[in-house]
């Protein structure tokens, strides 16, 4: 499977963000909205500082979901963005996520499918030594994801693509028509308000199969 490359910058790009729009308000919002606007305008020097800013409101507010969802986003997506599997950033990945899972009033389907984004870019970083690992994880905790929230587009997309890289390991016969299959998903990451702090990245891992 190729590595797959997203642009750091063209996922922050996207987190133009107000705290007064989420659904259910917590005390973090407003710092993690702060943070989150500094991303959008940030360059890869600047990811220390904001994961720094992050990590301390995770501490802050230890019962909060977001605050931990974003500090653990940055870890993965600063990885794969060095290309390095042995970043000390993703070393608390997978525990800052079952933490998630623990945390009331969570979004399940979002963590589910966070967490599958840690396997997806291990893989991303090792095929050779992580894909045979991990693979089923992938597939798995999407499933798990869209069974809470089936038109979770981070869930969707991760899965889709995922599945076309591992074609060729998994002996998988084409399913139908992907251009509309990644038109839809692109559709449902489209009807994402974008002004509230909740998750809408994502669309970028889509391009990869239009570059392939």
């Amino acid at each position: 499977m190729k590595k797959v490359v997203l642009l750091f910058s063209l996922v922050f790009c996207l987190l133009s963000v107000d705290a007064c729009n989420t659904v259910k308000p917590t005390a973090s919002d407003s710092l993690v909205a702060s943070s989150l606007k500094r991303l959008s305008t940030a360059s890869p020097a600047d990811f220390p500082a904001v994961y720094g800013e992050l990590s301390r409101i995770a501490d802050m507010y230890p019962n909060d979901w977001l605050p931990l969802y974003y500090q653990t986003f940055l870890s993965i997506q600063g990885s794969l963005f060095t290309h390095n599997e042995n970043s000390k950033m993703l070393e608390p990945c997978l525990q800052q996520i079952e933490k998630m899972q623990q945390l009331k009033g969570a979004d399940l389907s979002e963590v589910y499918a966070l967490k599958a984004y840690y396997y997806y870019v291990l893989i991303a970083l090792n095929a050779k030594k992580n894909g045979p690992t991990y693979y089923s994880q992938v597939f798995g905790l999407c499933e798990k994801a869209l069974k809470i929230n089936p038109k979770n587009p981070r869930a969707m997309a991760i899965s889709f693509v995922f599945k076309k890289q591992m074609g060729a390991f998994l002996k998988a016969q084409p399913e139908g028509d992907d251009t509309k299959k990644m038109q839809a998903i692109s559709a449902l990451f489209d009807q994402e308000k974008k002004d509230n702090i909740l998750p809408h990245w994502g669309k970028e891992i889509l391009s990869y199969i239009s570059r392939k």
